[in-house]
């Protein structure tokens, strides 16, 4: 097994030598890895949010961007709640896009054991997927919060929708561009079912029935996370493994797909 950890490691020791930000590096308990080369090497904010459909993706950037002037870079972004209305202006035009990342995890019994890395998926609307593949996760959003001794406690489940990288103007740098950042679409934890023994989730929305998605960086993810229709007394039978996140309202957080994720959260 690929030990991310102990590459991670080196590259920090390498500093200066190796180009940043770094596609491969660790945060508390998670390792993450980006391929050298993006999927999308450069693209428009506008042609990536129709890309991926997200058309509130402009204005997300704008609202980060917003936040991490007035509460700097060390500060968590937040999911859900008020996104605030502004009229920043972006000082960048494109991104790089990525289509997958992995993330690697340690064992929860054996703390110094790494885990195999997992894949996670994160590719626009194609024939194969007419609504995209997009994985769920887990996010920190609590600074309080260590995964994976506080289980769900500070932490919350959502949809990766986009996985990009700012390219800085001509002439301008700055700690927006040290950072990947990932559009999501978060859950909300309604009752912990009692019958299934599993968490229940619901798509978390606007007014006007919108998904809610926010801007954060890819850091405070923190675990890939499985999750399942709930498909009530019966099931839709128009839902296929490639539509039935998309049509889907209700979710069980799936514990049991694997006994590391199972232990991590009951604490």
């Amino acid at each position: 097994i690929t030990n991310y950890f102990t590459i991670a490691r080196h590259l920090v020791s390498a500093s200066g030598t190796v180009p940043t930000p770094l596609r491969l590096f660790s945060v508390g308990s998670t390792a993450f890895h980006l391929t050298s080369k993006p999927s999308i090497r450069r693209l428009s904010v506008q042609e990536v949010a129709d890309m991926f459909q997200l058309t509130d993706l402009p204005s997300a950037l704008s609202c980060f961007v917003a936040f991490k002037k007035d509460n700097g870079p060390s500060t968590l972004a937040p999911i859900g709640g008020h996104r605030r209305s502004n009229g920043s202006i972006l000082l960048f035009d494109e991104l790089q896009v990525w289509f997958k990342l992995h993330i690697q995890g340690y064992n929860f019994h054996i703390r110094d054991q790494v885990l195999p890395a997992q894949t996670l998926f994160c590719t626009p609307p194609s024939t194969s997927w007419p609504f995209g593949r997009y994985d769920a996760a887990l996010v920190t959003t609590s600074p309080n919060s260590t995964w994976p001794d506080t289980g769900l406690q500070g932490h919350t489940v959502v949809q990766l929708q986009l996985l990009m990288h700012p390219i800085p103007k001509k002439n301008l740098s700055g700690q927006l561009y040290d950072h990947f950042l990932m559009y999501v679409q978060c859950f909300n934890l309604v009752q912990h079912h009692i019958e299934m023994g599993m968490p229940l989730l619901k798509r978390a929305t606007h007014a006007n029935g919108e998904h809610l998605g926010d801007i954060i960086p890819i850091s405070q993810l923190r675990s890939y996370i499985n999750v399942l229709p709930h498909f009530g007394a019966v099931a839709d039978p128009c839902l296929t493994e490639c539509n039935s996140l998309k049509h889907s309202q209700e979710f069980f957080l799936n514990k049991y797909f694997d006994k590391n994720i199972m232990f991590s959260l009951q604490c």
